[in-house]
Formats: C-alpha cells, sequence, structure tokens
C-alpha cells in the first residue's frame, strides 16, 4: 500500500468517526433537552413565586441575587446543587434530595430539613443550620467542618 493510499484510508476513519461522534452527540444532546427544560421551567418558577415542591433541579447553582429566603423546595431533586454563601433563611427543604449539594456558608436558619437527605452535602460554615430529622452520613460535611453524622 502506498504511503497516499494509507493516509487517504487515516483521514476517512477520522472523518467517520468523526461523523458518528456527532451524530451521537447530538443524539445524547437531544435526549437531554427535556430534562433541561424542565429544569428551565422549574427554575423560572422558583424565581417567580418562591415555590417549586418536588421539581428537578440537580446540578444547578443558585446565588443570593434570586432571593432564596423563605422558598419551598419540599421534595425537591437538588443532588449537587450549590447554594454556596446563599441566604436560605425559612427555606423549605422537608424530603428534598441534596446528595452532594454544597450548602457552605450558607444562612440557613429557619430553614426546614426534616426528612431532606444530606448525603455527602457540604454544610461547613454555614449558620442557623438545624438539621434535625435529615439524614447525615460519614461523607456529610457538617456545619462545624467535621465530617458526620452530624448532630
Amino acid at each position: 500500500m502506498t504511503r497516499l493510499a494509507k493516509i487517504s484510508r487515516v483521514v476517512i476513519s477520522v472523518a467517520f468517526i468523526a461523523a458518528f461522534l456527532t451524530v451521537g452527540h447530538r443524539a445524547y444532546l437531544q435526549a437531554q433537552e427535556p430534562a433541561q427544560d424542565a429544569r428551565a421551567a422549574g427554575l423560572a418558577r422558583l424565581v417567580e413565586t418562591k415555590s417549586c415542591a418536588g421539581c428537578d433541579l440537580a446540578g444547578l447553582t443558585f446565588t443570593d441575587a434570586m432571593k432564596l429566603r423563605g422558598v419551598d423546595l419540599a421534595g425537591a431533586k437538588l443532588a449537587s446543587a450549590s447554594f454556596y454563601r446563599d441566604d436560605l433563611t425559612n427555606a423549605n427543604f422537608s424530603d428534598a434530595d441534596l446528595t452532594k449539594a454544597v450548602l457552605s456558608f450558607a444562612n440557613l436558619t429557619n430553614a426546614n430539613f426534616g426528612g431532606a437527605n444530606l448525603d455527602g452535602a457540604n454544610l461547613a460554615g454555614s449558620t442557623g443550620a438545624n438539621i434535625i430529622g435529615a439524614t447525615t452520613t460519614e461523607a456529610t460535611v457538617c456545619p462545624d467542618g467535621q465530617h458526620g453524622p452530624c448532630r
């Protein structure tokens, strides 16, 4: 096989792989669109009404500019969400999935965590946290910076 033939074969192979990955990536993105649309709708509802009980907002980053005081996120899916330094005074997180969520340095005064899953969540430096009734494990970082289960 000549050098030109080998180069042509490699170029064709690379082009085929690139086309395959593009089609595969497009299919993956299309499969993700309904979940992303649902998250966007849930986030819009939360900002507008301060309530999104049962919503799937997993992995999102929330900012204090969103005015989250008193929000109702009961039963919400908030795994890997970030509430870093947010003011969550009077927030309702009852029965929410906060697995691996970041709540460090957040104001959690009077927030309700009854029945919430805080496995692997980071609450280091948070203030006012009352996590009685929440599930914490050795993977949870408690408000005092120690690993759980938190008291």
